[in-house]
């Protein structure tokens, strides 16, 4: 749990990548995946990589992983909220 939440503060600094939901709507409209892996995030792309580090590997169901994806994994609980 540690490493993730290290992991989680460190990446907080990276800029959040605005463009990446025009980018997600035009892959799901041509059915598209992802070619390469950019420095920015959104946050559940961010989420996923946090999970990665304590060795929580969420499975996203096309070329994009969403919010929901994460919540419906129950290996995943609320413990800590970063204001």
């Amino acid at each position: 749990m540690n490493k993730g939440i290290c992991f989680g503060l460190d990446e907080l600094t990276r800029p959040y990548d605005k463009f990446e939901i025009v980018r997600i709507m035009v892959r799901i409209l041509f059915h598209i995946s992802r070619r390469e892996r950019n420095r920015s995030y959104i946050g559940s792309e961010l989420m996923r990589d946090i999970f990665a580090k304590t060795g929580i590997n969420i499975q996203c169901k096309g070329t994009y992983i969403s919010p929901d994806n994460i919540w419906s994994d129950d290996r995943v609980q609320m413990q800590y909220r970063i204001l």
